[in-house]
């Protein structure tokens, strides 16, 4: 149920040059709960308006960890951001929320889960809450950003591909200067390496969160390999 609840920031974690992370606990109600993929919403104030503006933004954190709500953003200069930025650990805030219906289907078809940016957020969360339940549905995670300086949560993905056989992770970078980078991973954009991972997308879910060009793109490359559900969430 959509409700405001109360929150101290309990971490802000500088993740790269321009993307945070912030985890709040949630102090009351205490019946904070939530879905992996939804979101939630700050009010934040303008510089040139006196009227507040509603900011949303995806829960990287997944619904196991109790009491707990974490955004993963990147800093654009806007009101929410700048709100964001100001927060500093033990402040408290206020936030409304869960917010959303960009959630995992409950069938047995394979997931694609393409992002670019901060895209990857609602991602995280239903990952760790799919993966941790034992879910037995193969898994891919393609991700994309622009250069090394860029890269997060990799590590914590690579991991998790280790751990679970059902589930492998492909990250690329659209605008890495090779051959002077140490980047030994995948260069271009995550179109081009759709067909690296399906040639036929007929049993495939794919879940598509990043800017609208991306989101156009992938949605024409999956549609034309097959029958594939997509699902997506424009994130800036």
């Amino acid at each position: 149920m959509v409700q405001q609840y109360k929150a101290k920031v309990l971490h802000a974690r500088q993740l790269t040059h321009d993307v945070r992370e912030l985890t709040f606990e949630v102090l009351e109600p205490g019946d904070w709960n939530y879905k992996a993929g939804q979101y939630i919403s700050f009010t934040c104030p303008r510089d040139d308006n006196p009227k507040p503006i509603a900011r949303l933004y995806s829960l990287s954190s997944h619904p196991a960890q109790k009491g707990v709500a974490q955004i993963t953003y990147n800093y654009v200069g806007g009101p929410g951001t700048k709100f964001l930025q100001s927060l500093k650990e033990g402040q408290d805030v206020d936030f409304k929320g869960p917010f959303g219906n960009f959630l995992l289907k409950n069938n047995d078809r394979d997931v694609l889960f393409a992002a670019t940016g901060t895209g990857i957020a609602p991602f995280r969360s239903m990952l760790h809450d799919q993966l941790e339940q034992g879910s037995k549905r193969n898994f891919a995670l393609l991700w994309g950003v622009r250069q090394s300086e860029d890269l997060y949560y990799q590590a914590e993905f690579n991991d998790m591909a280790k751990q679970y056989p059902n589930f492998k992770f492909y990250m690329t970078l659209s605008q890495e200067k090779a051959p002077e980078s140490e980047w030994k991973g995948l260069h271009g954009r995550i179109t081009a390496h759709v067909k690296d991972i399906y040639t036929n997308t007929d049993n495939v879910d794919a879940y598509l969160c990043g800017s609208d060009y991306m989101i156009k793109d992938m949605t024409e490359l999956l549609m034309s390999l097959g029958q594939c559900n997509v699902h997506r969430e424009k994130y800036f």
